[in-house]
């Protein structure tokens, strides 16, 4: 849908006229019902004044409503599609990065759901886990868990009847597949994954691969879900596919913290990698400043000449109170989180535990996330170096918006 309005905003003033609108329709007929039908474009300008124009966040809008949920999925795909080399070379060293985040990861899920109660969040050892990364991007997570979790090791003596992990990688986007696929082939030749090209609100039509004892949903896909219809089957999705007992494993931006914040600081402020610099600005919405926004991420590379990729995605602040409402109306309980701090990603972590038949599900008890109750759990990375060491790139960030 980017590429659909710039083909409109040549000049770059971020507004196109309904009638230039109509006109490229006219003209390229090709490009455009490829999307939607001519009847179905006719009844997006129904709701339009002839005579008026749209910012970025209206056009938007006006095409979802005509089939909500497909447009998103190819929204989100889109995006990714640009941003995937990205997600490598945003760490300096991304092997290292990816086996760090696997150690935490590894060590969370053995801690969490391997040593818990048997009738909630905890399973019986023997047997390989089962884990959908339902958010994949380019592999950081699947492949980490998955080198990590190597069967017959013992680490202080926490794993010592652990067997190793089956990890699924599932992603909307194509091209990070590809990517997923060559990094691995490269740097993690041993590790086995199974690839699925859908997106995580396609999780229900996964009826062939069976249940899972963990699900991954990382990198903030949350914000991907744009009104109550959306978020209401993402969690479903979640957890259709997760066993009774099962760990949900959900990465979140601080929009508590961002919302609280002055609106010239929400945002992520520049990063710089090599020849690359990349930043973030949030454009909130007029009628909706805290809650739809318009992303608007600037990936520039080179030196004496400077190459500009520029990406929009429309997203939505989710507040971690409201996650919790949701994940307890879905069966979820014993939710607790983890800040960026303790486990070197992006975003703040946060867990659940899915009731398993005839179990007591304690849905209203919750870890406060201001006082977590791990304020003595301290995740390391490879020989004891602290995650936000290995990330440099992540330390470099000044968290204005996250």
């Amino acid at each position: 849908m980017d590429k659909l309005f710039q083909r409109l905003d040549g000049k770059g003033s971020g507004e196109v006229l309904v009638s230039e609108w109509r006109k490229a329709v006219e003209q390229e007929p090709d490009v455009w019902e490829a999307v939607k039908s001519r009847a179905e474009w006719e009844k997006v300008w129904l709701q339009l004044n002839p005579l008026g124009s749209v910012d970025f966040a209206q056009f938007m809008s006006h095409i979802l409503q005509a089939n909500e949920l497909e447009f998103q999925v190819k929204t989100v795909e889109a995006f990714y599609d640009q941003l995937s080399m990205h997600l490598v070379y945003k760490y300096d060293s991304w092997p290292d990065y990816t086996r760090a985040i696997g150690n935490m990861l590894h060590r969370l899920i053995l801690e969490r759901l391997a040593l818990g109660q048997v009738n909630f969040g905890g399973r019986k050892a023997g047997s390989a886990y089962r884990v959908l990364d339902a958010f994949a991007g380019v592999g950081t997570y699947s492949i980490g868990l998955a080198e990590r979790g190597k069967p017959n090791v013992k680490r202080d003596g926490t794993s010592k009847e652990f067997v190793g992990y089956e990890v699924t990688s599932m992603s909307c986007s194509k091209i990070c597949l590809d990517v997923l696929a060559s990094q691995r082939e490269a740097h993690f030749p041993e590790v086995q994954l199974n690839l699925l090209h859908k997106s995580v609100m396609e999780i229900q039509s996964l009826e062939k691969t069976g249940a899972y004892d963990v699900v991954l949903c990382l990198d903030n896909c949350i914000a991907n879900c744009l009104n109550r219809k959306s978020v209401d089957l993402f969690f479903a999705n979640l957890s259709c596919r997760l066993k009774g007992g099962g760990l949900l494993l959900l990465g979140v931006r601080d929009y508590d913290e961002i919302i609280a914040s002055p609106p010239r600081l929400r945002g992520r402020a520049p990063v710089s990698y090599g020849d690359k610099i990349s930043f973030e600005l949030f454009t909130w919405d007029k009628d909706n400043k805290k809650e739809l926004y318009t992303l608007e991420t600037f990936l520039m590379e080179g030196t004496s000449k400077i190459e500009t990729k520029y990406l929009r995605l429309r997203q939505r602040a989710a507040l971690r109170e409201e996650i919790e409402r949701d994940l307890a109306d879905v069966g979820f309980g014993e939710i607790f989180w983890l800040p960026p701090e303790k486990t070197g990603l992006d975003t703040w972590l946060c867990g659940a535990f899915k009731k398993e038949k005839g179990a007591h599900l304690d849905t209203k008890h919750r870890v406060p996330f201001n006082t977590c109750e791990l304020g003595d759990y301290t995740l390391h990375g490879i020989d004891g170096k602290p995650l936000r060491d290995i990330n440099t790139a992540a330390t470099s960030t000044i968290r204005a918006g996250l």
